[in-house]
């Protein structure tokens, strides 16, 4: 059975430009055996679209994934070339990454272990997701790789991390141009990667002395204006906020605000140091920033159902407000900005980044 999408994959737009029709075709690697060769082979319509509003280009058919991928005859071993390749990745982030016995990789479409082989050789747990049962056996029974035979998406990555199973390193190789729910699978990597938290802080002067996340809700989106009505002393609400192209500022507004709107009057700071600075001289102000901002001065951080976030309870999700961060590289990075992704996320950069404040990736 297949499905024609009525809308992009991805940002869900209806406008959908005709690209190339190449008709129907049979399924990749899905050799008939000489029995049937007398039998009609299946076929399903192979078109390319662009999407005009994301320019996402795509196909207009997905095969149900169970037909595609839970029997599978493709290995990634039968290519000395790959093994090289595998052996030769595994040390250069083994070493740039500082991987340790405490550390997890992750491979998605994991296929018979030939990448996650060469982590275990030297010590370092992987975890290989592979939904063609017959690959993931031969991962698990021929080279040992702790392997689970599922589909990845962010209820896999959900249980994951419920599981304590949260990732120093992800590996998706030529993964995503095969997956029909593309937003599904990201929000999934978001999930499966380890932490930073975003702090309440309100003026050090204020007595309120903690806050649900329902009263966090209701302050930033203007449903309370007032501090007396959150246990504070009488006083109107002064909300600060990261302006709207920072990525805190949308994050802050899908883990505390259901995706609502800022309240009206918020007063929107260039970065944390500013919402920190603003915070400090108000009285009644109020604010989010990175954990290596809550030390400034004038300011405290308010527990948030009883939590104070700290690279324990980010770490363990037991604060309310942890999120992933990224790095981002036009391609693979070399020279200076290898140096500099090397440095920071490497023993000593590691060691800085807990020494400000903020949480260690490991």
């Amino acid at each position: 059975m297949t499905q024609p999408p009525t809308v992009c994959r991805s940002c869900g737009a209806t406008g959908l430009s005709p690209i190339l029709d190449l008709g129907r075709t049979p399924l990749a690697n899905a050799l008939l055996t000489a029995e049937q060769l007398g039998r009609d082979e299946e076929t399903f319509p192979l078109k390319l679209v662009r999407c005009r509003e994301c320019t996402l280009v795509q196909i207009t058919e997905t095969v149900a994934p169970d037909r595609l991928f839970r029997e599978y005859f493709y290995r990634s071993s039968f290519s000395d070339t790959m093994l090289r390749h595998a052996a030769s990745i595994a040390g250069v982030l083994i070493e740039a990454r500082q991987l340790h016995t405490g550390s997890l990789v992750v491979e998605l479409a994991s296929n018979d272990g030939y990448l996650l082989q060469y982590y275990q050789k030297a010590g370092i747990p992987g975890l290989g997701i592979e939904p063609a049962e017959n690959i993931a056996r031969i991962a698990r029974d021929e080279r040992g790789v702790n392997t689970i035979s599922e589909f990845f998406d962010s209820d896999l990555a959900v249980k994951l991390a419920a599981a304590g199973q949260r990732a120093d390193v992800i590996h998706a190789n030529n993964v995503l141009a095969h997956v029909a729910s593309l937003n599904g699978f990201v929000r999934g990597l978001n999930l499966l990667l380890k932490d930073d938290g975003i702090a309440v802080i309100v003026n050090s002067a204020n007595p309120v002395k903690a806050l649900t996340k329902k009263q966090v809700e209701q302050i930033f989106t203007g449903d309370v204006t007032d501090w007396s009505a959150v246990g504070g002393s009488g006083g109107k609400i002064s909300i600060h906020t990261r302006n709207t192209s920072s990525g805190t500022y949308s994050d802050f507004k899908e883990l505390a605000m259901k995706k609502r709107d800022y309240a009206g009057g918020s007063q929107k700071m260039a970065g944390n140091e500013q919402i920190a600075a603003e915070v400090g001289k108000n009285s009644n102000g109020v604010g989010y920033v990175g954990m290596a901002y809550t030390k400034a001065g004038g300011v405290k951080v308010v527990p948030v159902e009883g939590v104070v976030p700290s690279a324990k309870s980010v770490q363990d999700h037991s604060y309310a407000y942890w999120r992933p961060t990224f790095y981002y590289t036009n391609g693979e990075p070399s020279g200076l900005a290898k140096q500099f992704l090397d440095y920071t996320i490497g023993s000593a950069g590691q060691k800085v980044v807990a020494q400000v404040g903020f949480v260690p990736i490991k």
